[in-house]
């Protein structure tokens, strides 16, 4: 595997990079919204009703990872291991310093770096989805089969019973929150988990970036 791979990168970003329709706007325009969390936190799907409300592209690190590698993030951590991994992660950070106008997705591991930490802040304005463990295990638990693409958590579907399972993910999801908190709790804004769908979590992150920017404005013109 080719770890320098920026040209078979710009292929795969512009790939994933996806356009939508005008619509709602903020009152000042980020350069990027980054979004991180736990694995199964809703990322992806929030990121791409976000993208789609603001017009903004969309990009999942993971998705352009495994097509600038040519094959699934499973398959590169079996071969190569997890710390070849997380260096690729570090390397795709930071060749997205240069993109404007998206929104892109953050696979939960990538955040549990301080170098990586400083790229996400330089990309943009990162906002933390701190959805509760519980809610996400049950989630998982829905659809097993995409668990098999999450490998920190796939070890998960050779727990016999459902209730079992359901307990050792709760914990594994635990043990990732506490040794990643420190970094999320960085992040410039969080939404907590109170959306009813993805399209609501999209609008509460926009009025979280309205509401900071009008505050300022407010701010500066008294000064």
């Amino acid at each position: 595997m080719n770890m320098n791979s920026s040209q078979k990168f710009k292929r795969a970003q512009n790939m994933h990079d996806r356009k939508a329709p005008q619509g709602a706007r903020f009152s000042k325009k980020p350069s990027n919204i980054v979004l991180v969390g736990l694995p199964g936190s809703g990322k992806t799907v929030v990121g791409r009703a976000l993208a789609y409300s603001t017009g903004y592209g969309f990009l999942d690190l993971d998705k352009c990872i495994e097509d600038s590698q040519g094959m699934s993030i499973s398959e590169i951590i079996q071969r190569f291991g997890e710390k070849k991994f997380r260096a690729l992660e570090g390397e795709v950070l930071s060749q997205l310093l240069s993109i404007r106008n998206h929104i892109v997705s953050v696979g939960g591991g990538a955040v549990d770096s301080d170098k990586n930490w400083h790229f996400l802040e330089k990309i943009g304005v990162v906002i933390w989805l701190n959805v509760h463990v519980e809610g996400i295990a049950r989630r998982l638990l829905q659809e097993e089969k995409r668990l098999k693409d999450r490998p920190l958590l796939a070890d998960v579907i050779r727990v016999e019973g459902r209730e079992k399972r359901f307990a050792f993910l709760v914990e594994r999801l635990n043990q990732l929150f506490e040794r990643r908190r420190v970094y999320y709790e960085r992040a410039w804004g969080t939404l907590s988990d109170v959306c009813s769908g993805p399209n609501e979590c999209a609008r509460q992150i926009q009025y979280l970036i309205n509401r900071s920017y009008l505050r300022k404005f407010f701010r500066f013109s008294r000064e």
